[in-house]
């Protein structure tokens, strides 16, 4: 595989039989020649012959096909390479309850999906985050800690949040009397929306950052409802209407949305509501995939964005505005950042020297970008995995966090995945989780969704390629205006 040579288009595979294997002298005249003799473009017109010629002579010069130094793949992360990590982390995430006032149809707490953790309207002490705090604060002010991004966000997450208020005003409070050397902290908050007028004057207080959960219109929003059946539509309007006008600097710089796309809703919907009603774009998720117990009441909730753009007459518009928000701009950054080599390499990613080392998937390392505290103490790396695969506890005495236990567990992880990864075209460029393959604790061959062979790739680079080549304005606006994550 590290001599392959993968062509995204039949006329360059044809360039460089000509160019590489041909005795004849290399011209254009000679190229066509040499064509009609091997009867390898008869469809081709002059122009697209002209045009791959010259792309093919561009890479030629440009050394794409020498032989190509591959990564390695590795299966070993070490504890003092994760206390880095964590002295680097970027985003403390604290479930703060798990009790919600919201029944959501799809909620990923439901039952709908298996979720391994019991739910049973807990709270979070104080005592735990101060905990948790004090533990990463000296690695924070540490020489380890070399973070260009000084802001360390603090966010609190749910069930809703806000019927733990006290907790997070503790939090805060006791934060903002640390002192970091040279770091600041930054508050937000995943809400539902119901309790927001109730709060609103803390919120603004503190500054904290709001991302509002809302599908669009009230049919829209019809599977997020209270424990009585009713809509949740009206009160969340009238909190958040009530923001607007009476904190507008507030609502414009704070508050945000997310909207789940379903089967009550369209891309369409959530994109001309939240514009017409607040002038915001929404983020729109599609549905957890992962986990489902109910597969059949799945298929009909789901709804794909992709799909439901393509049957927008909006369609132009919604890509224009929403751009990265949508999974084909999404895929093409991923594409610039993995595959064209002009991107910036983090400090972070330093450590591993990227160029010659590899880890199987795209799984984050832990503590890469945030650490999550559950509300009954566990330590997870996301929010978005299964509680299963903790890496560490905190008590109202003590944190439980031992790295080299760390290390060991997700050698043996990556051990698991190397045979499958390394046969893999896209390893270097993976964004599979490993926790969101469906088996991948059990004791059987694993089956990746991501999986890409060698005529899957062949379609992505030429997809990617060709979606640049028609759309040259696509790569400055990703390069020049976006921070690829």
């Amino acid at each position: 595989l590290n001599k392959d040579i993968i062509f995204s288009h039949p006329l360059i595979y044809a360039c460089y039989i000509f160019y590489i294997n041909s005795k004849k002298e290399k011209s254009f005249e000679n190229f066509i020649q040499f064509l009609n003799e091997k009867e390898m473009a008869k469809s081709a017109n002059k122009k697209d012959l002209k045009y791959y010629d010259g792309k093919f002579t561009f890479l030629l010069r440009s050394g794409a096909f020498e032989d190509p130094k591959r990564l390695d793949l590795v299966t070993e992360i070490n504890s003092s390479i994760l206390k880095t990590y964590l002295a680097n982390v970027e985003q403390l995430t604290f479930e703060v309850t798990d009790s919600c006032n919201l029944k959501c149809k799809y909620c990923g707490f439901g039952d709908m999906y298996n979720f391994n953790e019991k739910r049973d309207n807990a709270k979070l002490s104080f005592e735990k985050i101060q905990n948790i705090i004090n533990f990463v604060m000296p690695l924070w002010n540490s020489t380890l800690n070399f973070s260009a991004n000084k802001e360390i966000r603090i966010s609190f997450y749910g069930g809703e949040p806000l019927l733990n208020i006290d907790v997070i005003k503790k939090s805060i409070e006791y934060l903002s009397k640390l002192k970091l050397q040279n770091s600041y902290f930054t508050y937000s908050m995943t809400t539902n929306g119901t309790l927001l007028k109730k709060h609103i004057k803390y919120l603004i207080e503190k500054d904290i950052h709001l991302l509002v959960s809302l599908d669009g219109n009230e049919i829209n929003n019809s599977f997020r409802i209270f424990k009585n059946n009713r809509n949740s539509f009206s009160l969340i309007i009238d909190n958040l209407t009530f923001i607007k006008n009476r904190y507008p600097k507030y609502f414009e710089k704070n508050v945000n949305f997310n909207a789940v796309l379903h089967s009550k809703n369209s891309v369409e919907d959530i994109y001309t509501y939240f514009l017409d009603k607040f002038n915001k774009i929404a983020r729109i998720a599609e549905l957890n995939p992962m986990g489902i117990a109910k597969p059949e009441e799945y298929q009909i909730l789901y709804n794909n964005i992709t799909e439901s753009i393509k049957t927008s007459p909006k369609k132009d518009e919604i890509n224009e505005k929403m751009f990265l928000n949508l999974p084909q701009y999404k895929n093409l950054a991923s594409f610039i950042y993995y595959y064209i080599n002009n991107t910036t390499i983090s400090p972070k990613e330093l450590i591993f020297d990227i160029g010659k080392n590899h880890l199987p998937t795209g799984t984050c390392i832990p503590f890469d970008k945030k650490l999550y505290l559950s509300v009954n103490g566990k330590i997870l790396v996301c929010e978005r995995i299964d509680h299963k695969y903790s890496v560490g506890n905190v008590t109202n005495d003590a944190v439980e966090l031992d790295l080299n236990k760390l290390e060991a567990q997700y050698s043996s992880y990556y051990k698991k995945m190397q045979i499958l990864c390394s046969d893999c075209y896209r390893f270097e460029a993976c964004s599979q989780c490993m926790f969101y393959i469906d088996n991948f604790d059990k004791n059987e061959k694993i089956t990746c969704p991501n999986y890409t062979g060698l005529n899957e790739f062949q379609k992505y680079l030429s997809v990617n390629l060709s979606q640049l080549e028609k759309n040259p304005i696509l790569y400055d606006e990703i390069v020049n205006d976006y921070i690829i994550l």
